[in-house]
């Protein structure tokens, strides 16, 4: 589907920019909301990827405190593997914060940037 959508604007100059987020992270009971833009083997988005989901996160920063107060947006996290997934043995960054398979565990099932140094429990998994 990918490769479809970029044709139909084939020229560059055309303005258009084609991107998928690969996780929304949405948690009903404590109103917690974040897109994941998912890289391997290293890599990290393109420009034109970096400069959508930073608009994105512009809007979406503006707008939820108004459109829906109760909610906690936590932003847009670029998460890297050196490798291909966690538990794989290669690193893992998350918005340039390097973590384990346990502290992404964390960071996703509780929709928590790393950078609020919010604890994990001892005996989360």
């Amino acid at each position: 589907m990918s490769r479809w959508v970029r044709a139909l604007w084939p020229d560059n100059g055309s303005g258009f920019v084609a991107i998928d987020v690969d996780f929304v992270l949405r948690n009903y009971n404590t109103k917690r909301l974040a897109l994941v833009e998912v890289k391997c083997r290293g890599a990290r988005p393109t420009y034109g990827q970096s400069e959508t989901l930073r608009l994105l996160d512009e809007a979406l920063k503006a707008g939820m405190p108004n459109s829906h107060p109760a909610w906690v947006y936590e932003g847009v996290w670029v998460v890297r593997f050196e490798r291909e997934v966690p538990g794989d043995g290669g690193r893992i960054w998350i918005d340039d914060i390097e973590v384990n398979d346990e502290q992404l565990h964390h960071a996703f099932k509780h929709i928590v940037h790393p950078s609020r140094g919010v604890a994990m429990s001892e005996n989360e998994v």
